[in-house]
């Protein structure tokens, strides 16, 4: 059940404009088939998610004909502040006391206004996203430092086997949802070729560089597949491996690097992911 929606800070449901229904959104999922020479058989790629369409209804009433309009009116400004803006948050509360996020990038409202309605109207609002899941409200973030115990070879062979070590920290991170997550890993000095490994999928990611100190770092977005520097500089061509995602339950994760540097971490930022609400 729902209790609140809103777009960014603005809450749109109220006593003038009621949802009465919000679909159970389902990503579109993107694949396809190849055959096999002139032989039999096909085989499928691997499917991916796609963004979706948040399709609500909703009522909107007045005290008489005029305080209709008026209120129809300004819920269709909020609406179509979303595209003036290109996007906006759209925040479900829901009754279970989780609030789940996802961007919108644009809405399609279909409905109108005839003599006969008399105090109400009803109203189809279909939300465009781009990202294929709900995520929860709460941004949650992690330090991981060095793995203890000294460095590796240069160069190093990627990926490289981090399961087992000289021992030293470990952190897990447990993740709630439905789906695997994709987090945000932002590499700060001083380190020397980081290399970030989550022994739960067995994924790994090298980053080639030197940050000399803390004011020095390098974010990488997992989704979206970028390495940016804090001076805004793309240094996606000195990473390699694997864009690590976290899936549901616990993720045992190490940070390493070639030189080793107590001081060195990986901060990380990531949210709970969920297949519709």
């Amino acid at each position: 059940m729902i209790n609140n929606i809103y777009l960014d800070n603005i809450q749109i449901n109220n006593t003038n404009a009621i949802c009465t229904s919000v679909s159970n959104p389902f990503p579109i999922i993107n694949y396809s088939t190849g055959n096999r020479g002139g032989g039999y058989g096909s085989k499928i790629t691997l499917a991916n998610p796609r963004g979706f369409k948040i399709a609500t209804e909703w009522i909107v009433v007045g005290s008489d004909f005029s305080n209709l309009i008026l209120n129809k009116q300004t819920f269709l400004k909020v609406v179509g502040d979303l595209i003036i803006n290109q996007g906006a948050t759209l925040k479900v509360d829901l009754a279970n006391g989780k609030s789940l996020i996802v961007s919108v990038k644009a809405a399609v409202v279909t409905g109108d206004i005839t003599a006969s309605d008399g105090t109400s109207c009803k109203l189809l609002v279909e939300f465009a996203t781009e990202y294929p899941f709900f995520q929860d409200a709460t941004l949650q973030t992690q330090t991981i430092g060095i793995f203890g115990g000294g460095g590796m070879a240069v160069p190093m062979g990627v990926p490289m086997n981090m399961s087992a070590g000289a021992g030293g920290s470990q952190l897990v991170i447990t993740m709630g949802g439905t789906f695997k997550a994709f987090p945000i890993l932002r590499f700060i000095g001083p380190i020397t070729n980081p290399t970030f490994y989550n022994q739960t999928t067995d994924e790994q990611l090298s980053i080639t560089t030197t940050l000399s100190d803390n004011t020095h770092w390098i974010e990488v977005d997992t989704y979206l597949k970028t390495a940016i520097t804090e001076a805004g500089a793309n240094v996606l061509a000195n990473v390699s491996g694997d864009f690590p995602n976290f899936l549901v339950g616990n993720n045992t994760l190490v940070l390493s690097a070639s030189v080793y540097n107590a001081n060195g971490k990986c901060n990380i930022y990531y949210r709970d992911t969920y297949f519709g609400l």
